[in-house]
């Protein structure tokens, strides 16, 4: 069973994290985090939904259909190549 979890959580994870790693270190780790959200699209499966009750509401967190994926494997793809360049 994949892990349900939201790809925008491991963009998260590296805004928190990478601003506490040595200035050594954060190039190196800065490709991981994108990387980690792109896996966590590909291995969505399609028809995931999770929802949030909140004040009466529903919020949805998550919902795969082929067009978010998509979407989601463009940004994730952008942020690594984005980071890559800010290497240079």
């Amino acid at each position: 069973m994949p892990i349900e979890l939201p790809p925008v959580l491991a963009m998260w994870a590296g805004f928190i994290i990478l601003p506490l790693l040595p200035r050594k270190i954060r190039p190196a780790a800065f490709p991981v985090f994108p990387l980690a959200a792109l896996l966590l699209v590909l291995t969505l499966p399609l028809g995931t939904v999770v929802t949030i009750p909140f004040a009466h509401y529903e919020l949805v967190v998550l919902q795969v259909t082929q067009l978010s994926r998509a979407f989601g494997i463009i940004f994730a793809l952008i942020a690594f190549l984005g980071g890559i360049y800010s290497l240079h």
